[in-house]
């Protein structure tokens, strides 16, 4: 597994770092508890495609698994990272020449005077990507642990026709999830998940 790296590759798994999770009691009702629930956590990932996740996604992203083990305890699920992200962790300063070049940094466009800067710029962005990780993955553990298991609220807390085949569909995979993250996690854990 890799550790401190500024660089991610498809095919490889990265233990996350539990520290980082420090930049972000801020977002948690109980960030002492919170603390102490990630001292008993290890999360990896690994990066298995480029897709289109989501039903509506209209771009490809990446699909990452995502591994957490609590005590003798582990769950593995997938996980779509953002768009944005996927462009930083898939853009290539090799195509730079000493003319200069652009990168597709998600929302927009940066340009780089040369490789060397161009590189450097992925390099931070993939630090802050693996930073905030951790954080992204909780905050979603929190909100997939407490999925109705009536249809018609579900429907109704996300916004989703209650008539809809795909809104069921995500509905049963919600429930699996929920499921596994429960053989993880219990309701004090995830109150003091970040939001």
């Amino acid at each position: 597994m890799k550790k401190e790296k500024d660089y991610l590759k498809m095919g490889e798994s990265y233990l996350l770092d539990n520290n980082t999770i420090k930049n972000y009691l801020q977002y948690s009702e109980e960030p002492k508890q919170l603390e102490e629930l990630i001292k008993e956590l290890e999360i990896s990932f690994k990066l298995v495609s480029v897709e289109r996740y989501f039903d509506a996604d209209k771009e490809d992203r990446i699909k990452a698994n995502i591994i957490i083990k609590r005590g003798g305890r582990i769950i593995n699920f997938d996980y779509g990272m953002s768009i944005r992200d996927t462009k930083i962790i898939m853009s290539d300063p090799i195509k730079f020449n000493s003319g200069g070049g652009l990168i597709d940094v998600g929302t927009s466009k940066k340009y780089f005077r040369n490789y060397y800067q161009a590189k450097l710029f992925k390099q931070n962005e993939v630090k802050k990507i693996k930073e905030r990780l951790l954080y992204d993955v909780l905050t979603c553990c929190g909100m997939d642990y407490n999925i109705s298991i009536d249809f018609d609220d579900f429907c109704s807390n996300f916004g989703y026709d209650n008539d809809s085949i795909k809104a069921k569909n995500t509905w049963e995979k919600s429930l699996k999830q929920s499921s596994k993250l429960q053989k993880i996690f219990n309701d004090d854990d995830v109150s003091c998940l970040p939001s």
